[in-house]
C-alpha cells in the first residue's frame, strides 16, 4: 500500500510552504487516527475472542 505521505511529496505542488505545512499535519493528523481505529478493532478482535 502507497502511503499518502509519498504520493503528496510526488505530487508537484503549488502551494505556498504554509498550506504545505497544514496539509502535512492534517495527514499526520488522519495516520494517528487510522492507528488508534486500528487498536480497537484489534481489542474488540481479542473481545469477541476471549
Amino acid at each position: 500500500m502507497v502511503s499518502h505521505r509519498s504520493l503528496f511529496i510526488q505530487t508537484p505542488s503549488c502551494e505556498s510552504p504554509e498550506e504545505e505545512e497544514e496539509a502535512e499535519e492534517e495527514e499526520e493528523e488522519e495516520e494517528v487516527e487510522e492507528k488508534e481505529e486500528e487498536k480497537e478493532e484489534t481489542n474488540r478482535f481479542i473481545s469477541a475472542k476471549a
